[in-house]
């Protein structure tokens, strides 16, 4: 009995004839691009497999009709192998078949052109690119079900490891396990063997077993723990915690291990016992990256009450510290490195883990922390967000030479009944229309005392009804010119139409000049902000003396016996202390510095 197997040729002359049954003006045409259609149109229709080998990671490609009499063909399938090759050696690059860009390449646009020149048809031109880019979708479809396949089983048979089936890549942790780099030695077994079982026990760390000197000793079979401890920065003892703490399936695909919360734990010299053991990691308290850096995160939540009460404390009573001690030790704040760190407390990366960064964040805990728990904390935080206001104007006030500014107008009264507007000219004036409103408009503070920004508020009576922000450029020959910024009444509501028709009232008297606008006074102010920089709007510079006005408002927040007056505060945290050492330390790095003296730590 005779059997018809089609050859490859046949699938090729088939593929050939769609088109130019699809675009007839084709049969004229020899042209590269064409050829190369029909070869992807022709694969696309082949049985197409991958065979795996006993050691190697690469399969081979098995095609059905054999296509190794056409050379495009074959160019496909070392561009299949290619990138096959590249996602299993090279870690984190996705399998991925540019087939529309080895078309394109080909000159496909050129012979589009040619076919429109000969007066081929736009639609049937379409159909034929439709037909070639369906084939293209089917091909790649089936090598990436392929690939994924051949992924999934050669990691279960070196590893043991059920993957998803969406595998398309791997990642550089499991790429480090399949010990890549070792196809065809025969020791990779043992490597792959030794790997797994390092993972398995300290996963959580994977990050760091990745390390030249630890995968050296692990492969060579020598004690793990002590190379393992050095790599990390920790004791063995400290070690033992990490033991199991993720599951070696969960390493192998985890974005990120437990080092950055390992690296918090030993910076706040937290004491072993309370380090998490097993799978209390897995709740992740100690890797926090919204948090304060400079306090445990165990205290901390990320809640916008908790960000905003340490940030207020920073620039109240840390950063004027920080400030005073640098001209103490005469040094200058024109050494950004040095500016940079009195006015953020971010602590160069090259200081970071010294002992005078542990020194001042143990200060730090004793000042603020103290012996109280993190619920004890957080009540505390509770408590003084009632006084937050009061902080923030007095914050604002302190922070400028002179405070207010000059108001846009007088206050408008409505002739047709209780409504009026009313300039608002000082940061506590700010932050009493954010309370009254419960909105934001505290934030504008630098922009109307650059005279940028005017805000009004619009009163029924005694009765806050909205906000009214007014934008203010110059225009030539001392003039201003006024634009409406934004009209925002409760919780940033829109405002009713009653209030928007007596904000079209008001605008309407200042445009036709029947309520008195303060260009002068104004034009003035912005001038005279603009000429003195930060005489009249300072970048967080606030003094002792503020520092000292703001502690009352601090000591609901602080430990239980915390001292009466601020300086006896700092003394006895010994934040003074610490403050010294780090801006010495920063000091003398600068004259042996590099690059890296730029870099912070994020906050």
């Amino acid at each position: 009995m005779r059997h018809n197997h089609p050859s490859f040729e046949r699938y090729l002359a088939r593929a050939a004839t769609t088109l130019h049954r699809i675009v007839p003006q084709t049969t004229r045409l020899r042209s590269d691009p064409l050829d190369l259609a029909a070869t992807v149109i022709a694969l696309s229709r082949c049985e197409i497999g991958f065979t795996r080998h006993e050691g190697a990671l690469a399969p081979t490609i098995t095609i059905h009709p054999d296509p190794a009499h056409s050379p495009k063909a074959m160019m496909l399938i070392d561009q299949f192998s290619t990138a096959i090759l590249e996602t299993i050696h090279s870690p984190n690059t996705h399998f991925s078949i540019s087939l529309e860009q080895t078309v394109n390449d080909s000159g496909y646009l050129d012979l589009v052109t040619d076919l429109v020149l000969s007066g081929a048809d736009h639609r049937r031109i379409t159909d034929m690119t439709q037909t070639i880019g369906t084939a293209i979708l089917q091909l790649r479809e089936r090598l990436v079900e392929l690939m994924q396949a051949h992924l999934r089983a050669i990691l279960f048979r070196d590893l043991g490891y059920r993957s998803g089936n969406k595998i398309l890549s791997l990642g550089r942790i499991i790429h480090w396990a399949l010990a890549t780099d070792l196809e065809g030695d025969p020791g990779r077994k043992t490597v792959i063997r030794n790997r797994g079982q390092a993972l398995s026990l300290y996963g959580a760390v994977a990050t760091i077993l990745l390390k030249p000197e630890v995968t050296a000793a692990m492969d060579a079979a020598q004690p793990l723990k002590p190379v393992l401890a050095a790599a990390v920065g920790i004791s063995e003892a400290q070690l033992r915690r990490l033991r199991r703490a993720t599951p070696k399936d969960a390493a192998y695909n985890a974005l990120y291990d437990h080092k950055p919360a390992v690296r918090t734990l030993v910076r706040h010299d937290i004491p072993l016992e309370q380090w998490p053991e097993g799978s209390e990691w897995g709740r992740r308290v100690w890797e926090q990256s919204n948090c304060d850096p400079l306090f445990r995160p165990d205290y901390l939540d990320s809640s916008i009450e908790t960000r905003d009460t340490f940030q207020a404390l920073r620039e109240d009573l840390l950063y004027p510290l920080a400030g005073a001690r640098l001209e103490a030790l005469g040094l200058s704040r024109r050494i950004h490195a040095l500016d940079n760190f009195v006015t953020t407390l971010g602590v160069p990366l090259r200081l970071c883990d010294t002992a005078a960064h542990r020194k001042l964040l143990q200060s730090l805990h004793r000042a603020i922390i103290g012996p109280r728990g993190p619920r004890s904390l957080q009540r505390a935080i509770a408590k003084w967000h009632r006084r937050a206001a009061s902080a923030a104007a007095l914050r604002h006030e302190n922070n400028a030479d002179r405070p207010g500014w000059p108001a846009l107008c007088p206050t408008w009264q409505s002739p047709c009944g209780p409504h009026s507007f009313i300039p608002l000219t000082s940061a506590q004036a700010l932050v009493d229309e954010g309370n009254a409103l419960n909105h934001c408009v505290g934030g504008y503070y630098s922009q109307c005392r650059r005279g940028d920004t005017q805000i009004l508020s619009l009163r029924s009576g005694s009765d806050h009804v909205a906000t009214l922000e007014l934008l203010i450029t110059d225009l030539p020959g001392n003039s201003l010119n006024i634009n409406i910024g934004q009209f925002k009444a409760r919780g940033n509501a829109k405002p009713n139409s009653e209030a928007f028709a007596v904000l079209r009232d008001f605008l309407a008297d200042l445009r036709d000049g029947l309520h008195p606008v303060a260009i002068k006074e104004l034009a003035a102010h912005r001038d005279a902000a603009a000429d003195a920089g930060d005489y009249y709007f300072r970048r967080s510079r606030l003094t002792l003396d503020h520092a000292r006005r703001a502690w009352p408002l601090y000591r609901v927040l602080l430990p239980r016996g915390a001292p009466a007056t601020y300086d006896e505060w700092c003394e006895n945290s010994g934040l003074t202390a610490a403050l010294d050492d780090l801006l010495s330390a920063l000091a003398r790095s600068l004259c042996t510095s590099d690059q890296r003296e730029l870099y912070y730590e994020p906050f």
